[in-house]
């Protein structure tokens, strides 16, 4: 598709040089007509390149959606009891599997 555009272009750049050295159009014609022929080109293969982006933006959607309905293979952890004082539960699970309260090591400038 490249090098049909290519093709093209030059095909009619040699016809319209023919036409100029016959005297049947005026180099200011044949420039006009160039660059109107460039706008439209530029502003095809821009096109091209928005649709193939919006084609690649639906494909990613579509996995993004695909993620987000799978169900997990590892289960969710099981919720906090309900209680009446509103106690943050997250620390008593901690301490009821056994794992040791070991801090945090001291912070160090990096360079």
């Amino acid at each position: 598709l490249f090098g049909v555009g290519f093709g093209s272009m030059y095909i009619s750049l040699w016809y319209g040089f023919k036409l100029v050295v016959d005297g049947k159009m005026t180099l200011g014609e044949l420039t006009a007509f160039q660059s109107y022929i460039f706008q439209i080109g530029s502003a095809l293969g821009q096109t091209s390149r928005f649709l193939t982006q919006v084609i690649e933006a639906r494909g990613a959607s579509g996995r993004i959606f695909q993620l987000l309905e799978r169900v997990p293979a590892i289960p969710a952890p099981p919720r906090c009891p309900e209680s009446d004082e509103h106690e943050d539960c997250g620390d008593q699970d901690i301490e009821s599997s056994g794992a040791r309260n070991v801090p945090n090591p001291p912070l160090t400038p990096k360079l």
